[in-house]
């Protein structure tokens, strides 16, 4: 996406197989995925000991949880994809003893995201429930594409086709009369949009956005 070869030469060099073990993308990308993956403990941890009230029962209280799990197993799900195993973190680290932790295989991580996306699945709300001012929030469907995703990734084709019927029966989703639309800032969130990343425009930011 840069001008020209200067221009993010990290990625360059990933494109053209020369990534090296002291790459600076790779390294921000992975410090990233781990403090997504901090943020969601603590949120789980948290949540889950909150009190209950009139206006934050246990359907909210799961909810909330579940969502929590859904960015959990995302971000491991990204760094699998680029690390194989890495190191397998479902706990507030608020100790210099839980600093370092051994690196867990590749299948074992796919099994934790599993783990995490079935918990969460039953708790979170169909996208035609999701006021417009939670789109981007995650859905009942983005956890079910998730699972269909992981189950592609470790060959499980015959749970891979029971998601994708579970998505597909659901009604929730339907392909765009257009297929240009899904690029457009109108069709944002569309008919074929199952997990969508809301981002606002920013001048102060990096990019602008």
């Amino acid at each position: 996406g840069g001008q020209n070869t200067n221009d993010m030469a990290d990625v360059y060099d990933m494109e053209n197989w020369k990534t090296m073990p002291n790459s600076t993308f790779l390294l921000d990308f992975y410090r990233a995925q781990y403090q997504g993956i901090g943020r969601a403990n603590l949120a789980i941890e948290q949540i889950s000991a909150m009190h209950l009230t009139d206006d934050f029962d246990a359907d909210k209280q799961n909810q909330l949880v579940a969502e929590a799990q859904f960015l959990r197993a995302y971000y491991y799900f990204r760094l699998v994809r680029v690390f194989g195993g890495v190191p397998l973190v479902d706990f507030v680290d608020d100790d210099d003893d839980k600093w370092q932790q051994p690196r867990a295989t590749a299948n074992e991580i796919f099994a934790f995201i599993k783990n995490d996306l079935q918990q969460a699945e039953p708790f979170l709300p169909l996208k035609s429930k999701q006021a417009t001012t939670d789109y981007g929030r995650a859905t009942k469907g983005a956890a079910q594409a998730m699972l269909l995703k992981v189950c592609l990734y470790t060959q499980d084709y015959t749970e891979a086709k029971q998601w994708a019927e579970k998505i597909i029966d659901s009604g929730e989703y339907s392909l765009c009369d257009n297929y240009a639309d899904n690029f457009t800032l109108e069709g944002e969130n569309g008919p074929e949009s199952i997990f969508e990343i809301q981002y606002t425009e920013d001048p102060t930011s990096d990019y602008g956005e």
